[in-house]
């Protein structure tokens, strides 16, 4: 492999001393990853916290084959209650620092449960690092990008992207 002012090639080293140096001395000596919100969905580069083509979704894990996981896509809905504090002898006489007029006694929001809902099943590219379980509840940021048959079924197509991979330029003086 030898480098060259476009990036490396699969040259043998006879062929690399025959190549000739790039006039501008740019050399690609290295490759690095940008930030994890930076993907790349068929060639084009997406910021995924800022688009508003990508959505997070809550998935529970069905299977995976070539590269491509089967989930099923689900909501849920937490419900809450309202908890009312009642106050003490101290707090009602305004014996306790704060508690004068005024003072905040409103009710606080206390988690009951989460309702669940399945919506379907759909197909997901590019999520074959995550090691999953069978009915593993999971969250991920993707894109819709078509359909997909599997097994008879057409499923909506999402893509979680590949991180941008980005090469580091030397120039040779």
């Amino acid at each position: 492999m030898c480098l060259t002012g476009f990036g490396q090639t699969n040259s043998t080293p006879a062929q690399c001393q025959q190549n000739k140096p790039d006039p501008t001395g740019l050399f690609v000596t290295n490759y690095t990853y940008a930030a994890e919100n930076f993907r790349r969905v068929n060639g084009q580069l997406y910021n995924t916290d800022k688009s508003q083509l990508w959505e997070t979704l809550d998935l529970e894990f069905v299977s995976q084959t070539n590269g491509i996981t089967i989930a099923k896509k689900i909501k849920l809905t937490p419900i809450y209650k309202l908890v009312r504090h009642e106050s003490d002898s101290l707090v009602s006489s305004g014996n306790f620092l704060g508690s004068g007029p005024g003072a905040d006694y409103s009710p606080t929001k206390v988690l009951v449960r989460t309702d669940r809902e399945e919506l379907g099943e759909i197909a997901v590219r590019n999520c074959d690092a995550m090691a999953l379980q069978t009915n593993e509840a999971f969250k991920l940021r993707a894109t819709k990008t078509g359909t997909l048959t599997v097994d008879g079924k057409t499923l909506v197509l999402w893509d979680r992207g590949t991180v941008n991979r980005v090469p580091v330029v030397t120039r040779k003086l």
